[in-house]
């Protein structure tokens, strides 16, 4: 087939395709890493920026572009050791970088002095956590919630609160009943007016 030979040829087997591909990631992490205020703007943090689809995509060309080349144009002998090392240390470090972001678990546990904490708080979906007298709530996922910037009337983006995932919000909370002892599932309001 014409084209899975030009692809060959000019994308898996190309020392300047290779090159190109390996500056595109030196660029995208010189921008990830020194342009805060650019991830801010796609409301990303350093690790959704890291572990997102364009790097995804330049990490896996340039390993299959760097193990081709490898293999089809540097002889495995004892003078191209080397070589072969070099280009097998920068597919590692490129699997351990997309391995690391895609793995790594980061999130908020709140602790008071002198008390105990069982809930972790997932970094990934931000949520509304409430806590009454009575009960704590199991959280309202929020995933539309902005979070690096003031979104208010003055600024001109408040229409960025005023979606449809950030409406019609119903925690729901796990009260235990006094006189029975029951556990039982309600709403925040439900829970207010029982508190009440």
């Amino acid at each position: 087939m014409p084209i899975l030979r030009w692809l060959y040829r000019h994308v898996f087997n190309s020392v300047p395709f290779g090159i190109a591909i390996l500056v595109l990631i030196a660029m995208y992490v010189a921008v990830g890493s020194g342009f805060v205020g650019l991830r801010e703007r796609l409301e990303m943090d350093e690790m959704l920026f890291f572990n997102w689809w364009p790097l995804k995509l330049l990490a896996v060309l340039l390993i299959v572009n760097l193990s081709t080349v490898t293999v089809s144009r540097i002889p495995l002998t004892a003078p191209r050791y080397g070589v072969w090392t070099i280009h097998m240390g920068i597919i590692l470090l490129v699997l351990s970088l997309s391995a690391y972001y895609a793995r790594k678990v980061e999130g908020y546990l709140p602790l008071a002095k002198g008390q105990t904490a069982s809930d972790f708080y997932d970094r990934w979906e931000r949520s509304l956590y409430v806590r009454t007298q009575f009960s704590t709530s199991r959280g309202t996922t929020l995933a539309g919630l902005p979070r690096f910037h003031e979104y208010d009337e003055p600024f001109g983006n408040a229409a960025k609160l005023d979606r449809p995932s950030l409406r019609n919000l119903s925690p729901m909370m796990t009260v235990i009943e006094q006189n029975t002892g029951q556990r039982q599932r309600v709403s925040l309001g439900e829970a207010l007016t029982l508190a009440g």
